[in-house]
């Protein structure tokens, strides 16, 4: 196998896998049946109060076969893999990826490659007013992301701080 060959293979899936992007990845509309099962699932999970929690943000790692041939000490994780770091938003009922990024891995957290994410850096037209995504104690804490509550160092958590918590990861799960 030539290396002209692996390169044109790789530019025609990237360009079949783009081509597609949009059908597959967008964000819904707030009547649609998708959002009003997200709805449901949320008010299922915890009260009616929090059914417009729609989204979750995730993160994870992607393995990669080998070290890229370009920049490719720049792969290299914290547990001596070749990978990338990818940060998803789904809808928390079907897991319906809704946004994500990609970046290089480092020793840093999701919350980087959230930033990266098309709903971080315009929440104000891609997350419906009123409604907002679940995340985990290293997001950022805004009016569209729900974050627990972060015992800090020497204190404790109130009752009420521990419920809230509770009750977030009922639906993070």
């Amino acid at each position: 196998v030539s290396i002209g060959m692996v390169v044109n293979c790789t530019h025609h899936v990237i360009t079949t896998i783009l081509d597609q992007h949009n059908d597959f990845i967008y964000i819904l509309d707030l009547h649609s049946k998708d959002m009003h099962q997200a709805r449901s699932f949320s008010k299922s999970r915890v009260c009616h109060a929090w059914r417009k929690g729609v989204f979750v943000t995730t993160g994870f790692v992607i393995n990669l076969h080998a070290r890229p041939g370009m920049f490719g000490d720049a792969f290299y994780d914290w547990k001596s893999h070749f990978s990338l770091n990818c940060q998803a938003v789904i809808m928390p009922h079907n897991l319906m990826i809704v946004d994500y990024a990609l970046v290089q891995p480092r020793s840093v957290h999701d919350a980087h490659a959230f930033h990266r994410t098309r709903m971080y850096q315009d929440p104000t037209n891609l997350i419906p007013t009123d409604h907002w995504i679940w995340a985990d104690s290293v997001y950022p804490t805004e009016v569209w992301c729900a974050v627990p509550f972060k015992k800090l160092q020497g204190g404790s958590l109130t009752h009420r701080q521990n419920l809230y918590n509770c009750y977030l990861s009922k639906v993070r799960t």
